[in-house]
């Protein structure tokens, strides 16, 4: 409880005025970076090929489902491919609107992906995401609260073993903003 109430309180000190907006978490050569954001596209769209809960194509990507990027979406660090992430439940997706010779390996064709956010969710222009993308988490500082405290999301977007200090370096930069 002790540690879940800490996460909580780091959020709201770094997005007080905007804990009603999501957050995006990028990598840069400077480390995790937040930026708010109220909407994610990939290649210009606002959806993406459901995978369901495996992380390679065995289908071509245009027969499969569609899947609207709405949810929490976190980037698999050992996959390399996004997801829509429920505690217990992972949707890995596959990009739509892919150049024409695109990789049809799935970290290829995330690679070769543009990745943007609309910082208003009124807004029609999108910045794209400059970095890695690590995380969308569209309820703010309640979702990045609860990402902090969740091992198994901590452990998608770190890699294998690596889930602590992604622990860290996010309440780091939670701390970090709070005295900015």
């Amino acid at each position: 409880m002790h540690t879940r109430l800490t996460g909580v309180l780091l959020a709201c000190l770094c997005f007080g005025e905007t804990a009603h907006a999501g957050i995006l978490v990028f990598r840069t050569e400077k480390g995790l970076q937040f930026t708010d954001a109220a909407a994610i596209t990939v290649n210009g769209k606002d959806k993406a090929a459901s995978l369901g809960s495996q992380s390679a194509i065995g289908t071509p990507v245009s027969k499969l489902p569609s899947a609207k990027l709405a949810g929490t979406l976190l980037r698999d660090a050992d996959v390399g491919a996004l997801l829509e992430y429920d505690p217990g439940r992972l949707n890995y997706l596959a990009p739509e609107g892919l150049p024409k010779n695109s990789p049809s390996d799935l970290p290829g064709i995330w690679k070769v992906s543009k990745i943007a956010y609309k910082a208003a969710e009124n807004s029609k222009a999108t910045t794209d995401v400059e970095g890695e993308f690590v995380a969308f988490l569209p309820a703010g500082a309640d979702d990045l609260a609860t990402l902090c405290m969740d091992p198994q999301a901590l452990q998608l977007i770190g890699g294998k073993g690596k889930g602590f200090q992604m622990q860290v370096d996010l309440h780091l930069k939670e701390i970090g903003r709070a005295h900015v």
